[in-house]
């Protein structure tokens, strides 16, 4: 199936594996209006629990945001013209954008990676920085 349609804002909170999210952003981008944004859900899992690959723990379905951070953290190291930040709220929302970004040194990232450099790794901001730069009018000029 092909898609012709162009979209201001995606939002992608999908099966919470970082492979999908991954194709999800690449697959975006490719429909995305000029001026446009991708919004992520689960970006930012508060503990390696929450960052589990499976849904199901003993027959029961606790709180998850699964690998969906993965497929953020491939873009942040191989896509430099992308502007990308994770905002600090709820579970952590992504943003993602046409832009430029400077690239993170990682391969294959771990738990580890995302709780020693969390910062780094998603591009953390706080929900008054995310007002601050992307307040009325929304504009994409800015660092």
């Amino acid at each position: 199936m092909s898609n012709n349609q162009q979209f201001d804002i995606v939002f992608i909170d999908g099966n919470h594996t970082g492979d999908q999210v991954r194709r999800d952003i690449e697959n975006s981008l490719g429909c995305l209006a000029p001026g446009g944004v991708i919004m992520l859900h689960d970006m930012n899992p508060p503990t390696r629990f929450h960052a589990r690959g499976s849904y199901k723990v003993d027959g029961k379905y606790p709180a998850w945001n699964g690998t969906s951070w993965k497929g953020y953290a491939w873009a942040r190291a191989n896509r430099p013209d992308l502007t990308m930040y994770v905002v600090d709220t709820d579970w952590g929302v992504g943003l993602i954008h046409p832009g430029r970004q400077e690239t993170i040194d990682l391969h294959e990232p771990t738990y580890s990676d995302l709780s020693k450099n969390r910062g780094k790794l998603l591009n953390i901001i706080s929900v008054g920085d995310f007002l601050n730069k992307y307040s009325n009018p929304f504009r994409f000029d800015h660092d």
